[in-house]
């Protein structure tokens, strides 16, 4: 039979809804009632007749276990599963809580796994997933429990997602793994887990999705993670397709595994890392962006970077590529940015990038990136259509437009042919409009001149000030004082307006009076009106 693999999200337990058909007429329950297949899921529960009925009903077709009972009901249940090992092709717990409550089911015991032992201790030639995620042991820093799995007892396996158990060391055992899912704690450093994840990857070919969750836990007493003592070659996974390490890991374990590998066909990557102050982030970027993203980033066409006040992360349009990054200091943070945005210049070598965005929401205090950067990625992705950002300082969107107004080979650069500005942070009054609208012209002139088309989507609204004790608000500044400005930007470029003063949506034509717009129509014609009037 073929075992199909999700991505994403996962299967929830199996069910036995299509019994209920059985009540339709009496083809449809001989043909339920005979149909070995249908009664392969299996739950293991306190009720025995149960548990024999439904072996009964799925005999000769392979069977799926699904189980928590007392440990005392799962001794009773043991001598009528060791009958039925050679047809057992899953062993599982419940992974779905809702379903887990109704049916009486949950995560199995620690302590229960020395009575699933012999379960292991026979030969399962028809077994291919595992799935056994203990609750804690009492003991945190008790050793992994060893069910001593061979591959000559367990020939097949194709999915295995364990944790706090011992990972056999057999290199054949992995070699027709698909699936490989490790549970991560962090009040618990086995130290030798990096050596035991590669030493799988290594040996695993045929793997196509592989996810290190985080279990959780609390780190009392952060230490460096130990060094490696595992061969340092690559092993080049050529069917891995998803890759997940969600948590947030620590991000020396996350780097040491991925610079070890090479996964050419990877279609969905998800990192989320914890970064201590003092950490090395340009060569932490590096380790977790390249190689391993490099295939997948390379052919996204949308970008986006959203910080907030303590995180950063980047993802494409449907978050198959997603990296996070949690920071305890600001400087910390702010130096991730600048370092993947140098990173990404690399990685996006002509590549089909068309949009990248900039999302600062709660988090004004960004540093920005510099010119000389922001040159080399304009020059590296010459496909780039469309630069937005929103909620993002004043600062940071000068550095792009100042890059802009730098010639190269003396002609300016033609990247981005979209700039979209959407509420920028800090914008107080009309000194920071002007200044905003002033750089803009300046790059719409410079465009102009060499005959190369600019469009600017401009969203912005001044803050309101006010005293609590007094109504109605203040006056915003208003953005008539602007006009003459914005009506030289919309000559140089395609510009988009929405401006909200003193509360109310301004339309471009509402900044000029109706002296000074009737004017403007006689000199310029009926037909020159720009399409931001309308």
């Amino acid at each position: 039979m073929t075992y199909d693999y999700y991505d994403d999200p996962p299967r929830d337990l199996p069910t036995m809804h299509w019994a209920m058909l059985m009540l339709v007429c009496q083809r449809w329950r001989n043909i339920a009632l005979h149909t070995p297949r249908l009664w392969r899921v299996v739950y293991v529960t306190a009720n025995l007749d149960a548990l024999k009925l439904q072996l009964a009903r799925s005999c000769p077709a392979t069977i799926d276990l699904f189980f928590k009972p007392p440990t005392s009901l799962l001794e009773n249940a043991m001598p009528i599963l060791l009958k039925e090992a050679h047809r057992i092709r899953t062993v599982s717990q419940c992974e779905n809580f809702v379903v887990g409550r109704i049916k009486g089911l949950a995560r199995v015991d620690f302590h229960m796994l020395g009575h699933m032992k012999p379960l292991f201790s026979c030969p399962l030639p028809a077994l291919e997933t595992i799935v056994i995620s203990p609750d804690d042991p009492e003991d945190e820093h008790s050793e992994p429990f060893d069910l001593e799995l061979t591959e000559e007892r367990v020939p097949r396996i194709r999915k295995f997602a364990c944790s706090r158990i011992r990972y056999p060391s057999s290199p054949t055992f992995w070699s027709s793994l698909r699936e490989l899912r490790i549970g991560i704690q962090h009040n618990v450093q086995h130290p030798s887990l990096v050596d035991d994840v590669l030493h799988i990857l290594s040996h695993a070919p045929e793997l196509e999705i592989l996810q290190l969750p985080d279990l959780g836990g609390t780190v009392r007493n952060p230490v460096p993670p130990p060094p490696m003592t595992c061969a340092s070659e690559t092993a080049v996974l050529r069917h891995l397709r998803t890759i997940k390490m969600c948590g947030p890991h620590d991000p020396s374990f996350v780097g040491a595994i991925l610079q070890h590998i090479r996964v050419p066909v990877v279609r969905q990557y998800r990192i989320e890392v914890n970064v201590s102050d003092g950490a090395e982030i340009e060569h932490l970027v590096r380790q977790i962006l390249l190689p391993a993203a490099r295939d997948l980033v390379s052919i996204v066409e949308e970008l986006y970077f959203t910080t907030n006040h303590r995180e950063v992360s980047i993802s494409n349009q449907d978050n198959r590529f997603w990296l996070a990054m949690k920071f305890q200091s600001r400087s910390s943070r702010n130096m991730f940015t600048i370092s993947a945005f140098d990173v990404l210049c690399h990685a996006l070598q002509d590549g089909p990038l068309k949009f990248l965005r900039f999302d600062h929401r709660d988090c004004s205090d960004s540093d920005v990136i510099p010119p000389h950067l922001w040159q080399t990625f304009l020059a590296t992705c010459t496909s780039l259509h469309t630069v937005q950002f929103s909620y993002t300082n004043l600062p940071f969107i000068r550095s792009m437009l100042d890059a802009l107004l730098i010639p190269v080979e003396g002609v300016p650069t033609s990247r981005p042919r979209n700039i979209a500005i959407w509420n920028p942070s800090d914008v107080y009054d009309s000194l920071y409009t002007h200044d905003l609208v002033e750089h803009l012209l300046n790059v719409g002139r410079s465009r102009a001149s060499a005959n190369l088309k600019l469009g600017v989507t401009l969203d912005m609204e001044h803050d309101l000030q006010y005293h609590p004790r007094f109504w109605p608000y203040h006056r915003a500044p208003s953005f008539k004082m602007h006009r003459w400005s914005l009506l030289a930007l919309a000559d140089q470029c395609n510009l988009g307006f929405r401006f909200k003063d003193s509360r109310n949506d301004m339309s471009f034509t509402a900044l000029f009076d109706a002296e000074e717009l009737g004017q403007l129509l006689t000199d310029r014609g009926e037909g020159s009106r720009c399409d931001c009037w309308s």
